[in-house]
């Protein structure tokens, strides 16, 4: 993941699956973390896919973001993951996560 510029807007941007990403309004937040936090998060300490999917299931929405209504999204997250996982390599490796 890197800044590229965005042909539409000339901006430097990220680009993921085809959809554009601004660092003013999505990497902003980002950049606004302390950096206590984003050390945790570099050193494996934070789960950000699993924070990205409860934060989308309190706004009622799936893993795609797609809105299922708060009942559907809550069960999804419930349900156990399997997902892709780097090691200190940066090979992946499917994980699944054990249910607390």
């Amino acid at each position: 993941m890197m800044l590229k510029t965005n042909p539409a807007t000339h901006a430097e941007e990220i680009e993921i699956d085809g959809q554009w990403f601004t660092s003013d309004d999505d990497l902003g937040h980002v950049s606004m973390m302390s950096s206590a936090f984003l050390a945790a998060i570099a050193q494996g300490k934070i789960d950000m896919p699993q924070l990205a999917r409860e934060m989308l299931s309190f706004r009622g929405h799936d893993e795609t973001g797609k809105w299922v209504g708060f009942a559907a999204a809550k069960a999804a997250l419930d349900r156990p993951k399997t997902r892709t996982r780097y090691n200190r390599n940066g090979r992946a490796v499917k994980a699944t996560i054990p249910e607390a």
